[in-house]
């Protein structure tokens, strides 16, 4: 970028990043309430310590920690009957402000057979939600 176009940026944030003229804004999005709906599904709670093995293969849509003290950190691992280990999830240092549930991007298959292991410095639980049997 060049200097001019900095300073424009810069002006433009200190002056209150005016939303401008809406006739050349684009479209402002639109969701469904079926959207939402998507992300829904069946939880269940893993505990730190007593490890997890699914009975069957599952879809995991997010990760909610449950009773996470402030300041604790939560990791929640699956190890897959190939060998193959994936973390679900790793928060650092959590605070109450971030209590909700995590949605991935994409959703994670796991198959029959993976266990999944949750870790926390002090007692703590992730609720995971799922869709499968």
């Amino acid at each position: 970028m060049s200097q001019i176009e900095i300073d424009t940026i810069v002006n433009w944030v200190e002056g209150g990043a005016p939303k401008g003229d809406e006739v050349y804004l684009p479209p402002a999005p639109h969701f469904s309430a079926e959207s939402g709906a998507q992300r829904g599904g069946r939880e269940l709670t893993v505990t730190t310590g007593a490890a997890l093995t699914l009975s069957s293969p599952v879809e995991l849509s997010g990760l909610r920690p449950v009773r996470l003290a402030a300041g604790e950190s939560l990791e929640v691992t699956a190890y897959q009957p190939d060998g193959a280990v994936e973390r679900l999830i790793w928060i650092r240092e959590w605070r109450p402000a971030w209590e909700r549930t995590y949605y991935f991007l994409h959703p994670v298959r796991l198959p029959k057979g993976t266990r999944i292991a949750v870790y926390s410095g002090k007692p703590a639980e992730a609720a995971m939600v799922y869709s499968g049997p």
